[in-house]
């Protein structure tokens, strides 16, 4: 009796050249997707990331009873650069904006694998955030001249480029 069925032992390249090229396709089809997967965790962890900063100025504030300021640094001693930069957290003895010997720094975070920007879109556009001893942000009145109190409010956007 001869058998008709053979013992495969491997697959033909017809058939390999098929899988290669289902599989590609299906790459090219969710490497998009997954790119802007990434895009989207980049932005929230930027938003966390500011929104703990907040939380942190807020509270180094009440429990110094002194103003803290909140503001973008590139260096993690002094305001300046852009937000993606970083963020510096520090209490401010004089409300000045500057972090002097008799300041304190509380915080400094940085933005890790973040590729776009951070626009500030709050508080008349000042590139800060001044937080009161009572735990209010200070937002000066340019055409009274004086300072007033408002619930904290910020609007930020992070893009990638």
């Amino acid at each position: 009796m001869i058998s008709c069925l053979r013992n495969k032992q491997g697959i033909t390249l017809f058939e390999l050249l098929i899988c290669l090229s289902t599989v590609s396709i299906l790459l090219a089809l969710a490497l998009p997707s997954l790119a802007q997967l990434q895009t989207e965790l980049q932005n929230a962890a930027a938003v966390k990331i500011l929104r703990q900063s907040i939380g942190i100025a807020r509270s180094q504030a009440i429990t110094s009873r002194s103003f803290v300021t909140l503001c973008r640094s590139e260096d993690s001693r002094s305001c300046g650069g852009r937000w993606e930069q970083g963020v510096l957290i520090f209490t401010d003895k004089d409300g000045d904006r500057v972090l002097e010997d008799e300041d304190t720094l509380t915080a400094y975070y940085r933005f890790p694998d973040f590729k776009g920007r951070i626009h500030w879109r709050a508080f008349q556009n000042r590139q800060y955030l001044q937080i009161t001893p009572a735990g209010a942000t200070r937002v000066a009145i340019p055409a009274e001249g004086d300072s007033k109190l408002s619930r904290y409010s910020p609007l930020w956007q992070c893009r990638q480029v």
